[in-house]
């Protein structure tokens, strides 16, 4: 199995029908060498919006041939897409007043959502 962009986009489609009835907008998905080491991948949201345009997964995952670990990461950013929520470029991700953790009830209730549709069993 070669882990490509269409390999992304590919799960990115079969994932929005299977977990989220097809309502995710179309977006692009790309592995991306232009995230930081310590990120897995990041959500990109249009300028002063939270209308999400695309999603970028760390290259060094596909290099690295890590199948189940991008799958998750995509659907945790499909989370960010589905909720409209991307983390503050001023704060750190784990900011106690971050967008995420100020809205983590809703997170935690779309993950159980998940959860309860069998994303996460192949992890098993």
């Amino acid at each position: 199995m070669k882990l490509t962009n269409e390999w992304l986009t590919q799960y990115y489609t079969a994932f929005n029908a299977d977990y989220f009835q097809t309502k995710l907008p179309a977006i692009w998905v790309c592995f991306s060498k232009r995230i930081s080491r310590g990120s897995c991948a990041l959500t990109e949201f249009a300028k002063g919006t939270n209308r999400p345009i695309g999603i970028r997964v760390n290259a060094l995952y596909q290099k690295l041939g890590f199948a189940r670990d991008i799958k998750v990461t995509l659907l945790h950013e499909m989370l960010h897409v589905k909720l409209g929520m991307g983390a503050d470029p001023k704060r750190h991700s784990c900011d106690r007043n971050s967008p995420i953790e100020k809205k983590s009830h809703r997170w935690r209730k779309e993950v159980r959502k998940l959860a309860a549709l069998g994303a996460f069993d192949y992890l098993i």
